[in-house]
């Protein structure tokens, strides 16, 4: 069966991240103490200082 193509499709638009924004979701993501240490060696792999990226550390961290 051949999909039928809704007329007034339009694109979608495609949101391209800074590496500061990629970095503030990867030291968000992380979830316990291990996990956020290795997030901020990811950040600092990306040439960033993980302090000067808005975030909010795992309360298991802080």
């Amino acid at each position: 069966m051949a999909e039928k193509q809704c007329e007034n499709a339009q694109p979608a638009e495609v949101e391209v991240y800074t590496d500061e924004r990629l970095a503030e979701f990867i030291l968000n993501g992380a979830v316990d103490s291990e996990d956020y240490v290795e997030a901020r060696r990811e950040v600092e792999g990306m040439g960033l200082n993980p302090d000067d990226i808005l975030h909010e550390p795992p309360a298991v961290y802080a």
